[in-house]
């Protein structure tokens, strides 16, 4: 059991990364397209930077929220 929790907390923290990654290109993607005037891009880097702070949430609260339903589903 301890090899999985190891394994599951590195996958989270790598997943956390990889999203933090995802939503600087995307502010940088936002920055430029805001300031070259391209409406596009700019739609394109704000819905990078929402889906990755959406999505690291997600990642986040992943574990409490198994371990929330597991506690739940105990006590039928």
């Amino acid at each position: 059991m301890d090899v999985l929790t190891d394994l599951v907390g590195s996958t989270v923290a790598v997943g956390i990364v990889c999203l933090v990654a995802v939503a600087a290109i995307g502010g940088l993607v936002w920055a430029g397209g805001n300031f070259w005037d391209h409406g596009r891009a700019t739609q394109i880097g704000k819905g990078a930077v929402a889906v990755s702070i959406i999505a690291a949430f997600v990642v986040g609260g992943a574990s409490a929220l198994i371990r929330w339903g597991a506690q739940a589903g105990s006590g039928i």
